[in-house]
């Protein structure tokens, strides 16, 4: 009698204690992320040549990431990191959407960025802006853009408060022409506002998991 009692007691506190553990890992991971209050009001062009703003991004999940066609690996290896996200959130593909905002304005046209962004199976849209506005929109978003020799990196504080990295890129093999740009990815939520910003290193388990604690 009494070892079924004492049986019956450990049976209760092994539940008690999942029970723990559950709430614990239930809370991680709804943590609500805090709204870094900068900027993201934008007016820009989309692939089809349409006017595309910072209203059309609301009522999704928004990726942003500031990158350009003819670079050679740092934005083909996030735009493949993204898409593997998108297919781990397949279920919910249809409230994430991926914007890639080109950096090479004189060349990235329309035209030119729908092809580039054709084969990805992820809701993509590219995004060109004139100088004026990449800069402003850029400087929002702590996202630096400048001329820079090939190989180079660099970090500057930027107004978000986070520590921007920047790669340098060959723009054209035939010409002296680089761009160093941001390789971070800043995660919008339903109203377009910044909620995130993942660094290279975050690979697509963690930026899904991320996505879930808006209730993605």
């Amino acid at each position: 009698m009494k070892k079924k009692q004492n049986i019956h007691r450990l049976s209760l506190l092994l539940v008690g204690c999942l029970g723990c553990i559950v709430i614990f890992f239930s809370n991680a991971c709804t943590k609500e992320l805090p709204v870094i209050p900068i900027d993201t009001n934008f007016s820009l062009i989309d692939h089809n040549g349409k006017a595309f703003k910072t209203s059309d991004l609301h009522g999704k999940i928004t990726l942003l990431y500031f990158g350009f066609t003819r670079c050679p690996d740092f934005c083909p290896n996030t735009l493949n990191r993204l898409e593997k996200v998108a297919s781990i959130m397949s279920f919910r593909s249809n409230y994430l959407q991926v914007a890639l905002v080109s950096v090479d304005p004189k060349h990235d046209t329309p035209e030119i960025l729908s092809k580039y962004i054709a084969p990805y199976k992820m809701n993509l849209v590219g995004l060109w802006a004139n100088e004026n506005e990449l800069k402003t929109i850029s400087k929002n978003f702590g996202a630096g853009i400048t001329p820079a020799r090939y190989g180079s990196e660099h970090g500057t504080e930027h107004g978000t408060g986070h520590r921007e990295g920047h790669r340098a890129q060959r723009v054209d093999q035939d010409k002296d022409h680089f761009i160093a740009h941001s390789d971070y990815v800043f995660l919008l939520d339903k109203k377009a506002r910044l909620r995130y910003i993942f660094r290279q290193g975050d690979l697509a388990p963690k930026i899904a998991n991320t996505l879930r604690r808006l209730g993605l």
